[in-house]
């Protein structure tokens, strides 16, 4: 998307034609509001799915009893809460 917005704007710094230079600006416009909403799509998309303060709950409950943790894990009753939480 640059190598054709530089294009563009190579080809408007050699232009004279007043019709060809608004063609060109607007095209130039253009890419750059397809440039801001693909570059905020990608930022949406890199948002963690849980705070750190989510995990470091979940950490300091486990860590405060472990073996509980484990042996609801093993008997199934506690049903993946974690992950579900997560």
């Amino acid at each position: 998307m640059d190598k054709q917005q530089d294009g563009l704007l190579e080809r408007l710094v050699e232009t004279t034609n007043p019709k060809a230079i608004a063609a060109f600006e607007a095209k130039i416009a253009k890419l750059e509001d397809e440039k801001l909403i693909l570059t905020e799509k990608m930022r949406q998309n890199t948002k963690p799915r849980v705070t750190m303060g989510e995990i470091f709950e979940l950490l300091s409950e486990f860590l405060s009893s472990p073996l509980e943790y484990i042996r609801k894990w093993q008997s199934g009753s506690e049903e993946n809460s974690a992950q579900n939480r997560i």
